[in-house]
């Protein structure tokens, strides 16, 4: 098994900001992370790479693009399979969290979930707000990118949104790109997904 103790580790070496929060300073956080991706890494790789972690989702529960409402059973049979090891806290719903398990259950896949900055940016003085990280921002998390590509083999890399996908073009990284499901693009997002994958275990 790849070093993901070390991975984790040098996420929680990162301090906050008054425009950024590490989730990983956070062992509870930290720690859900870590399941996670050991369990999902048994399985086919198939990373889905978004833009940052956002308030009410990979905030709260160190997991990108779930909030606490996918932490339940009954979402899909993978989280179903960890749910009595993950530190969840008080429900709370964020609507792409919710369209992308919707559509990992619906193509039957077991995701590897990432972002471009894997920390929280947020505007100044208010950590319960999101921002689009800066270039900056987008750069330091390239480190972190390449080091949870080093943990995948045989990956099929996918960018939500035109952020990822404009790293991933720069850095030469070869992936497919979809429609990120915020601000009305949900059903374009599982379309494409569908197609893709044709609701079949990959």
């Amino acid at each position: 098994m790849p070093n993901i103790t070390a991975f984790i580790a040098s996420l929680a070496n990162r301090e906050n900001s008054e425009t950024v929060t590490n989730p990983y300073l956070n062992k509870a956080k930290a720690h859900n992370l870590e399941v996670y991706l050991r369990a999902a890494l048994e399985n086919p790789h198939i990373v889905f790479i978004g833009e940052a972690p956002g308030y009410h989702g990979c905030a709260k529960t160190g997991i990108p693009f779930t909030s606490n409402d996918q932490l339940k059973i009954g979402v899909h049979p993978f989280i179903d399979s960890i749910v009595a090891q993950i530190h969840s806290t008080d429900p709370d719903s964020e609507m792409t969290a919710k369209c992308f398990w919707e559509a990992m259950a619906q193509n039957n896949i077991i995701p590897i979930p990432w972002n471009v900055f894997p920390f929280h940016p947020h505007l100044l003085g208010n950590s319960a707000s999101n921002r689009t990280p800066s270039e900056d921002e987008i750069e330091e998390g390239t480190e972190y990118l390449y080091d949870l590509l080093n943990l995948v083999s045989h990956k099929c890399i996918i960018a939500i949104g035109g952020k990822a996908h404009g790293l991933l073009t720069i850095l030469q990284i070869e992936h497919l790109h979809v429609r990120h499901p915020s601000f009305g693009g949900q059903t374009i997002f599982k379309s494409q997904l569908l197609e893709w994958f044709g609701g079949k275990n990959v």
